[in-house]
């Protein structure tokens, strides 16, 4: 079974860090209470840095996952995934069905380039624009 820890930057953002083996439906109600802190305290960038998840999602995972968040994430938040290069598919697969379903949501394997796309894009030109497909770094 594996951990769930965070970690609050105030200022900025809300981190969280998951590492060891997770189920998937644990997975989901992880995210699902990952939401309540940026809420209470008004920050609307979060950073999910799995690095350190165990195992492997399958592309059906991945696509129940994606599928999944819409039902509970808030719209008005900015999401950054870190991951190691074995654990992000080429295509981007969950990072686009999480976004065709409206979560604004990046994958990156790259820290610094995360943090250049989480700290510097403007969220407010997202409640202009409704379909993710017009969202700062929609992948088609």
């Amino acid at each position: 079974m594996g951990t769930f820890s965070y970690q609050h930057r105030i200022t900025d953002w809300v981190e969280y860090t998951v590492a060891g083996e997770f189920p998937m439906p644990l997975m989901l109600e992880r995210a699902q209470h990952a939401v309540t802190p940026c809420q209470d305290h008004q920050i609307y960038k979060m950073l999910f840095d799995m690095r350190g998840l165990e195992g492997h999602l399958t592309i059906a995972q991945r696509y129940w996952l994606s599928s999944e968040l819409p039902h509970f994430w808030d719209s008005r938040l900015q999401t950054a995934v870190l991951g190691l290069h074995h654990q992000v598919l080429p295509s981007r697969f969950g990072e686009k069905v999480a976004n065709n379903r409206g979560v604004y949501l990046k994958v990156f394997t790259d820290y610094s380039a995360l943090l250049q796309w989480l700290l510097g894009s403007g969220h407010a030109a997202l409640s202009l624009a409704k379909d993710p497909r017009d969202w700062p770094g929609y992948i088609q």
